[in-house]
């Protein structure tokens, strides 16, 4: 498998129809950014050989996807970057994954970047604007190498280098496209950066691959704003987080949006609040639950729009080349309902992480996935993901699933946002420990949160420690950042 083979065919299978919409609001054809893509690939020919790892820092998603694809057909690894994770975090990759070119639009650089570039021997190929060229086809030669390097989101230490194969990419576009069924008369809206697995591989190359539009909002998170564009575009097809919905639902507009079609919600738990909102305020549209990670390419498990609202806290279903397995302290499969550790099997399994066969052993064993999540099988092969297996209390030798406490509290309607964690304690090993942020002109005080708690939590549950804050912290991707929230001084107050 190839990703440039597939792709170049989709463009040209899809020349005349609208492909991406570039800053300023023009829409390009297929056909054209197959030019774009071509004279781009003839200036990267010219600096580095096929088969050179390709770091990608613009200024614009749009810029990052014609280098993205230009890489690919020039048949190199592709790890892209933005600053919207930070510089540093740039520095640490540019550091570790050693990238024979760096492609951007961005000058000056940040130093910290340049820096880096420099002592890693990283040469810089600053382009001022995309050309057209035509009468040239690129024919990469089919490699071994991974098709892309992608880093975690890692809230400790050092960043990972997550190694996809073409065939891992491919594979798993093909088992979203088997229940997302994109087609080419969708409008595809991407809100997350190019860096994110979700947004490259879910995202923006299922849309490539069958001939959608893909516009990307760039603009300040207002919730009128995203609607307004929305609907301007006529988008039909997005995945984001349910965080983000929850931002929409809540805003006193009354924006329709009747193209909207298809929702995907990923990266966090949709609570019942937020599913029966949804399902009221967009009657017509199908949302679906994803699951999933950077090093499975990144879909897991989906549930089908129709189960919405139904079984709530549900992962969903396997796709349909992948094996999912809930096992024990020991790898022995556990029966239905049991709690273990969620395991994935597939074609869509990284290759491993680069340049760290310690991490790779731990993380694979035996051809499974070991994720670090926990959760549970039902007896239809419904999977429910109730949290990280680090993220465990064990309070008084029991274990505790800070979801499950957040789960729970999030049912009152008093409460906006809540997070769990467990900190060391002398007497019974780990004191529970919540974060609330109340909802909007809510006055709350920690007897307030304590009598939620005693409605809607077990007593093993009931928190040690409240804190009331004004929001909660998150990393780059909106997931919450448990491993820094260790005291009170780490919340925005």
């Amino acid at each position: 498998m190839n990703l440039w083979k597939e792709l170049n065919k989709a463009f040209n299978n899809y020349s005349d129809l609208p492909a991406i919409t570039d800053p300023d609001g023009k829409c390009l054809c297929y056909g054209e950014l197959l030019m774009l893509v071509k004279g781009l690939v003839k200036k990267i020919s010219e600096v580095v050989p096929q088969g050179s790892r390709i770091a990608i820092l613009n200024k614009h998603p749009f810029y990052d996807a014609v280098c993205i694809l230009s890489a690919f057909a020039w048949g190199c690894t592709v790890i892209p970057m933005s600053m919207y994770t930070g510089e540093k975090r740039c520095k640490d990759i540019v550091d570790i994954a050693c990238p024979q070119l760096l492609l951007t639009n961005i000058e000056p650089l940040p130093e910290i970047i340049a820096d880096s570039a420099a002592n890693n021997k990283t040469k810089i190929l600053v382009y001022e604007e995309l050309n057209p060229f035509k009468g040239w086809e690129p024919e990469p030669e089919y490699s071994t190498d991974p098709a892309m390097i992608l880093f975690t989101s890692g809230t400790s230490g050092k960043p990972k280098g997550v190694m996809l194969s073409h065939t891992n990419i491919l594979n798993n576009a093909e088992d979203v496209q088997h229940y997302f069924k994109v087609n080419s008369q969708d409008h595809m809206l991407i809100l997350r950066p190019l860096c994110l697995v979700s947004a490259i591989n879910a995202e923006f190359l299922v849309a490539m691959l069958n001939g959608a539009r893909v516009s990307f909002y760039c603009d300040m998170f207002i919730p009128q704003r995203l609607l307004g564009f929305i609907y301007r575009m006529g988008c039909t097809v997005m995945t984001s987080t349910p965080t983000i919905f929850y931002q929409v639902i809540m805003c006193k507009s009354d924006i329709s949006l009747p193209t909207l079609r298809k929702v995907g919600l990923s990266s966090e738990h949709a609570h019942p609040q937020i599913i029966q909102k949804l399902k009221g305020k967009f009657p017509t549209t199908e949302f679906y639950i994803l699951y999933g990670l950077t090093e499975a390419s990144p879909r897991v498990t989906y549930l089908p729009p129709e189960y919405f609202g139904d079984k709530l806290g549900c992962s969903g279903i396997p796709l349909r080349s992948v094996e999912v397995e809930i096992v024990d302290e020991c790898g022995n499969e556990v029966r239905a309902y049991e709690m273990g550790e969620v395991t994935v099997k597939g074609p869509n399994i990284m290759m491993g992480y680069w340049q760290d066969l310690e991490q790779t052993a731990k993380k694979i064993r035996n051809g499974w996935l070991y994720t670090g999540d926990l959760g549970y099988m039902d007896e239809d092969g419904f999977l429910y993901v109730v949290g990280r297996k680090d993220d465990m209390i064990i309070r008084a030798g029991t274990n505790i699933y800070p979801q499950e406490i957040e789960n729970a509290l999030l049912q009152s309607k008093y409460i906006k946002e809540v997070v769990a964690w467990g900190e060391p304690d002398p007497r019974y090993g780990q004191r529970i420990c919540i974060g609330v942020v109340p909802e909007k002109n809510t006055e709350m005080t920690n007897i307030n949160v304590m009598s939620i708690c005693r409605e809607y939590l077990h007593p093993n549950q009931y928190p040690d420690e409240i804190c009331i804050v004004e929001a909660l912290q998150r990393n780059a991707t909106g997931k919450l950042v448990r491993k820094k929230l260790l005291r009170k001084d780490d919340f925005q107050v």
